[in-house]
């Protein structure tokens, strides 16, 4: 999956972690909630998505069945599995600003 051509950066050259995959999270996170309802059971849960490549943010889990990877946080309803909302991590700024009205915390 290739997101967008190198020189395609903000000005200044300065390219924040999530700079080039931003608005393709964006987009399926957007998707994720226009297209499914999810009902009142919802499970929000940390998960890790595989990749072998060399990444700032890629963490490693000896817990999880995948420990090399991507860690994403993923909201999903209990009774069907459907991610509801996904946010990945990118490392401590991520973590500072995961207020998320839209998702209806209680």
């Amino acid at each position: 999956l290739h997101v967008g051509p190198p020189h395609n950066g903000p000005p200044g050259g300065i390219l924040s972690r999530s700079g080039k995959v931003r608005r393709v999270v964006q987009y399926l996170d957007k998707k994720f909630r226009q297209y499914y309802v999810p009902t009142q059971n919802i499970s929000v849960d940390e998960s890790t998505v595989g990749f072998k490549g060399k990444i700032v943010f890629k963490v490693y889990n000896k817990d999880k069945p995948i420990r090399w990877g991507i860690k994403v946080f993923v909201a999903s309803e209990s009774s069907t599995g459907y991610i509801c909302a996904i946010e990945p991590y990118f490392g401590k700024p991520t973590t500072q600003n995961m207020d998320r009205q839209d998702l209806g915390v209680t």
